[in-house]
């Protein structure tokens, strides 16, 4: 059965039923006699225990009780050979939307991380990657793919939110509000600040005051 298993996780339905097919046929003879079929269902029954567990699904997730008994009898070789591939239809789709959880809990965290540390001039995605434990180039890859934006144009976006609502809101120098926003310059920061906005951060705060 390592045809089966490679079948069950690279191939598409079509493959699969007709593998299927041919590994059942001794099975079922003319008068449907069946030779050592359950030593074949322990077989079946341990292919996909190992399939779902290669996919970290939890197969009692799918099947109730005991895989065994849950597997039609040999009377029946379409009804079999359905339960099988709806039972790898479904595996599949827990693994789909365990990595989609997954990926999504990633990007969460690194926000959250984002929103904490957005003050600190050290912040990176060098440094978020580290704290999440996982690679730059996947971090990197999360964000363009989930959010629309690389990390830095989203922690820039961040930075600036907040400079805008502080020079709205409060009589903050720049200069202290430039640290409070994780720019250690603030040279710099007056030259971000007015390529995000297209007005330096003076202007900002005198246009919000008319």
């Amino acid at each position: 059965l390592t045809e089966l298993s490679y079948q069950l996780k690279y191939g598409d339905e079509k493959s699969i039923h007709r593998l299927l097919e041919n590994l059942l046929h001794p099975y079922y003879g003319e008068k449907n006699i069946v030779v050592d079929f359950r030593l074949f269902n322990i077989k079946m029954a341990n292919v996909l225990i190992d399939f779902s567990s290669s996919l970290n699904v939890n197969l009692s997730v799918v099947i109730e009780g005991d895989i065994l008994e849950a597997i039609p009898s040999h009377k029946n070789m379409k009804e079999y050979i359905d339960f099988i591939i709806e039972i790898v239809k479904k595996i599949r789709n827990l693994n789909v939307k365990s990595q989609v959880n997954k990926t999504e809990r990633i990007i969460e965290d690194s926000i959250v991380y984002i929103e904490h540390h957005f003050t600190d001039s050290t912040l990176s995605l060098e440094v978020v990657s580290e704290h999440l434990n996982i690679s730059i180039s996947y971090l990197s890859m999360l964000f363009s793919k989930l959010k629309g934006i690389s990390f830095n144009k989203y922690l820039i976006k961040v930075r600036m939110d907040k400079a805008m609502e502080l020079l709205k809101f409060t009589n903050e120098k720049v200069v202290n509000i430039a640290g409070m926003c994780g720019y250690k310059e603030v040279y710099y920061f007056s030259h971000s600040f007015k390529k995000y906005t297209s007005v330096s951060p003076k202007e900002f705060r005198n246009n919000g005051n008319e």
